[in-house]
């Protein structure tokens, strides 16, 4: 079994996840140039319904699911205070972006294409960018894949609303985790998973992957930055 220890300030020591435990998740070859952020749904919130003594709390259920499955992220986030917890060191390429579906990013002109995904058009193209593949300074599918130059993110959404918005604690953990990653704070950078892989996470004719509710990259950046000063950098 690989030992590790977290190298993420103030996070919580948690046994680490089976993807890395595994040695299935290798080291990084290049530096992460994005944060990509996801959310748990509603199924961690059925588990913690059906065994609340079992796992203490939903936060506490997502963690068991990440130590047991070889799929995940490096971090995870829940709706109360103090809620964060890393869960593979950050030098090594975790699962959490999927490579299924994403063959059409690399051909013709990279474009999502169909009537399915004009809200990630409507969202992107009037910033310049027209695919995934050019996220990131152009950097989000380097090689091809999405993991190796990303950090993941996993957010445990509220136990009373899954798709609804997230508390002031959660966005102050966030705001922790950005700062700690050093990832642009912009919307080129950090990222929902919908927004980084349209093709895999498009139902109802918009993102879900965290809910659009939720999720509002825009909105909770920019705010940031104009109340606390921190910017890291700003580009596509």
């Amino acid at each position: 079994m690989r030992q590790w220890l977290p190298n993420l300030p103030n996070a919580r020591g948690n046994k680490a996840a089976y993807g890395f435990r595994s040695g299935a998740w290798r080291p990084r070859k290049a530096e992460a140039v994005a944060n990509v952020w996801h959310t748990t749904g509603a199924g961690i919130i059925r588990r913690y319904n059906l065994k609340p003594d079992k796992y203490g709390s939903t936060f506490g259920a997502a963690l068991w699911v990440f130590r047991n499955m070889k799929a995940g992220p490096h971090i995870v986030i829940g709706q109360h205070a103090g809620e964060v917890a890393q869960v593979a060191p950050l030098d090594v390429v975790a699962w959490h972006v999927g490579r299924r579906k994403s063959r059409p990013y690399f051909r013709g002109d990279g474009q999502p294409h169909s009537k399915r995904y004009a809200w990630w058009h409507s969202r992107w193209n009037s910033s310049g960018i027209f695919s995934p593949t050019d996220l990131a300074g152009g950097l989000l599918w380097r090689g091809q894949q999405c993991n190796p130059n990303t950090y993941g993110i996993e957010i445990v959404p509220p136990a009373d609303d899954p798709r609804g918005p997230w508390s002031p604690e959660c966005w102050e953990n966030i705001r922790h985790v950005q700062r700690e990653l050093l990832i642009p704070l912009d919307p080129f950078h950090q990222l929902g998973h919908s927004d980084a892989h349209p093709i895999a996470r498009t139902a109802r004719g918009d993102g879900w992957d965290p809910s659009p509710d939720a999720w509002d990259p825009w909105r909770h950046c920019m705010a940031l930055i104009k109340t606390s000063g921190e910017y890291f950098g700003a580009s596509r």
